[in-house]
């Protein structure tokens, strides 16, 4: 009989959920994606599609959860400033990435961010592509920088490599932008010379 009772005890042992366990599981949250966009009458934009593919692929399938009373806001905020900046450079993608092979500068863009090519769809709305811009880059870029001052980067080893990830891209767009401004005094100099260079 004590046999018996040693072993139900034991499996009980294994099978209970500590307190701090149940309290940690209620009270992280995944990020939601979204079901409709401003001014469509059905479906999403896509610009939300980055927005959805983001949160599925980059936040919940790597488990960078937030706290559950902030979780819409702080989550949404994370997706969102990570879906404007990867918008922002989605046709660019290509043209980075050879910059990074002739400078050593540059750096290409994160592999975990290269399938969000190609998004907003220039040739098929009969629109020309828009250059990259230094000053639009640097916002992006100082967009994300802070959110890697926010505290639940800090808050499981998941968040680390997501922070890592995030910090890769910032970096990024902020070599980019260094060279688009190097490239933009080249020009300069060479426009303002008398004789042809």
């Amino acid at each position: 009989m004590d046999e018996i009772v040693k072993i139900a005890a034991q499996s009980a042992t294994k099978q209970a959920v500590t307190a701090f366990q149940v309290l940690m599981a209620g009270g992280r949250q995944k990020v939601s994606p979204k079901t409709s966009s401003a001014g469509l009458k059905h479906g999403i934009s896509r610009k939300d599609e980055i927005y959805n593919k983001l949160v599925e692929n980059f936040f919940n399938a790597r488990n960078l959860d937030f706290p559950r009373a902030s979780s819409e806001t702080d989550g949404g905020y994370f997706a969102q400033v990570l879906c404007n900046a990867l918008w922002y450079i989605t046709n660019q993608h290509s043209t980075i990435n050879e910059a990074s092979l002739r400078k050593k500068t540059v750096l290409p863009i994160p592999k975990i961010f290269s399938d969000y090519d190609g998004y907003n769809e220039v040739k098929r709305k009969r629109l020309k592509s828009c250059q990259l811009s230094a000053s639009d880059l640097d916002r992006h870029a100082q967009a994300l920088y802070s959110l890697l001052m926010k505290p639940v980067v800090n808050s499981s080893i998941q968040w680390k490599q997501g922070a890592e990830d995030i910090k890769q891209l910032a970096d990024c767009l902020l070599a980019y932008k260094e060279h688009l401004v190097v490239q933009n005094e080249i020009t300069q100099a060479n426009q303002s010379q008398l004789c042809p260079v």
